[in-house]
């Protein structure tokens, strides 16, 4: 880590730590794009970082429905206390039996606390065999923890939806949208393209000010660091520099970082070596950052004084914010699209064997999580899960006959209106058209203009 990303400081009078430019770097300001013109040329311009908060969204005409989703997410996150006539929950990193992900399995336990962690959510790249395979993640399945999953993946989908158009330029957007039209790509939440997978990471870990009296009356030089501490301990390699060299470059990483501190705290910084940009903010309880995740990036811990994070429990303000209150102080959502999927490099285990076409039985088929029978937490509610199926199916019908070099005169769309699934209320629902009509002549020529751009496009970000 670059020198001064730690604050050193605490200022008595306004109750909150003294940050400084980190030296060599440029400071993100919220709501405006950084943007990077490949070998000096505008022309090709990739938008390299851009950050949010609440406030700066609520400049947009989707701020309102940010903000009416965040509370919840808030909710499902940090968790809700037990009352006499609440039965309260936990929050999505304490629910009983939940499991961290390969990145974290070097953590030590006896330097962190539980809930600490890296958890898979959505969907997964598993390795071991071959180019490995893409799936539902393992992860706890009690009726609660689905429930709940679920619910988080479907306003994250949302979220993604609603903030990602205001931090990238319209081309890069519809260059993602086309993606995920044509080739199905399997987002998570629901059924518009969006991000194939979903890391969250909690932490305990923080640097902690200690005082023995009141912080507004002690003397700065009485001002003890109790605990020095890095996202490491909690969260693994993920909380040091590195790159995520397995996403797809044409796609944007999202990323909602949330915090439960007192007001004054520092809320860790985040940095991005290309540019050497950094993101530092106070007094925010959510933020919103989008990247290019092959990038080296990472973030730094928290600095609070123990004093007032303890009082947060008897503080309005905080209560309204919080519905429970613990150990963890930083939690993120890494909202990412797996090239394993985008690019479809490996097998996607939709189905169990058909015993048919490529796929042969599989002698672990019993231990696979597959999205027809594990995809109702995973794909969002029961109209995206069943169209996403769907349409996975009678494309590769499709393809199959095409490359067997025999004629198909049955239209795609057609297919699919032919096609029936039962909602939550019990009501059989058709399905919805398809999102590009391959067979349409006007529409294929437009498809064959975007697929042109498409490709320059893979060249501008890939130079």
């Amino acid at each position: 880590m670059p020198p001064k990303v730690t604050p050193t400081r605490f200022n008595l009078t306004t109750r909150s730590f003294v940050t400084e430019p980190i030296l060599g770097m440029v400071w993100l300001p919220l709501g405006i794009p950084l943007v990077h013109h490949v070998a000096g040329d505008p022309k090709r311009a990739v938008t390299a970082v851009c950050a949010h908060s609440l406030s700066t969204l609520m400049e947009y005409d989707e701020g309102l429905k940010v903000l009416e989703l965040v509370p919840r997410l808030m909710e499902l996150t940090w968790g809700r206390e037990e009352t006499d006539s609440d039965p309260g929950a936990p929050g999505i990193f304490a629910l009983p039996g939940m499991q961290r992900n390969l990145r974290s399995k070097n953590i030590d336990d006896s330097k962190c606390v539980p809930g600490d962690g890296l958890f898979n959510l959505a969907s997964t790249h598993g390795e071991g065999e071959g180019y490995g395979h893409f799936s539902p993640a393992v992860q706890t399945n009690t009726p609660q923890a689905a429930a709940m999953i679920k619910e988080v993946l479907q306003i994250l989908h949302q979220l993604y939806r609603l903030i990602m158009p205001l931090c990238i330029s319209r081309f890069e957007w519809d260059m993602m949208e086309l993606h995920g039209y044509e080739n199905n790509v399997v987002a998570f939440g629901g059924l518009e393209p969006g991000p194939t997978s979903v890391q969250h990471n909690s932490s305990s870990s923080a640097n902690n000010l200690l005082c023995q009296r009141n912080p507004r009356q002690i003397p700065l030089h009485q001002l003890t660091l109790k605990q020095a501490d890095n996202l490491y301990t909690a969260i693994g390699p993920q909380g040091s520099p590195h790159g995520d060299f397995r996403d797809d470059p044409p796609w944007f990483t999202l990323f909602l970082l949330m915090f439960r501190l007192p007001k004054g705290s520092d809320m860790g910084a985040f940095l991005w070596m290309r540019g050497a940009r950094y993101l530092r903010e106070t007094d925010e309880y959510i933020l919103f950052t989008s990247f290019k995740a092959q990038d080296i990036h990472s973030g730094s811990a928290p600095t609070y004084v123990k004093q007032l994070k303890d009082a947060m429990t008897s503080m309005e303000e905080a209560k309204a914010l919080f519905k429970m209150f613990g150990a963890q102080v930083r939690c993120g959502y890494v909202l990412y699209p797996s090239m394993a999927a985008t690019a479809h490099n490996t097998q996607i285990l939709y189905t169990p064997s058909l015993h048919f076409l490529y796929t042969p039985a599989d002698p672990r088929a019993d231990k696979r999580h597959y999205y027809t029978s594990h995809g109702n937490t995973v794909l969002g509610d029961q109209r995206s899960h069943a169209n996403r199926l769907a349409r996975e199916g009678v494309l590769a019908l499709k393809n199959f006959f095409f490359q067997s070099a025999l004629g198909f005169e049955l239209n795609v769309d057609g297919l699919l209106q032919y096609t029936t699934y039962t909602d939550e209320k019990g009501i059989v629902q058709r399905l919805d058209h398809a999102p590009i009509d391959i067979d349409d002549d006007k529409t294929y020529e437009i498809l064959s203009l975007y697929r042109h751009y498409f490709f320059w496009w893979l060249g501008v970000i890939t130079a």
